[in-house]
């Protein structure tokens, strides 16, 4: 089994197995918005890509800054592949993220 962790870093407005782990991080305009929109893009296409586990967020208000984590299981790093494409340490955003993510991370980390 394979884990992915992804980080993000949203602006708002007020508001130990053989796992690997995977992280980013980014900034968004509005952290409420951004996590509808990323659980009806990101987190459904995970869990609806064969070999995903599960797909998990996490939140923490920061001041004026929302940090997102990301953490998704996988049977394997084909399925990841399966997801993201061979180069899969390379962050894959979709066409709306420019509207929230103030910056984009180019990369994830994947740590067992």
């Amino acid at each position: 089994m394979v884990t992915v962790f992804v980080s993000y870093q949203y602006k708002t407005l007020k508001q130990q197995n053989d796992y690997k782990n995977m992280a980013w991080q980014d900034e968004a305009k509005d952290a409420a918005a951004y996590l509808e929109y990323v659980q009806e893009t990101g987190i459904r296409d995970y869990l609806s890509t064969v070999g995903n586990i599960s797909a998990k967020i996490l939140r923490k208000i920061d001041g004026d800054i929302c940090h997102f984590y990301t953490i998704t299981e996988w049977n394997d790093i084909e399925s990841i592949i399966n997801f993201a494409g061979n180069d899969y340490e390379k962050a894959r955003y979709y066409p709306e993220d420019k509207e929230y993510l103030l910056e984009f991370e180019e990369t994830v980390v994947l740590a067992p």
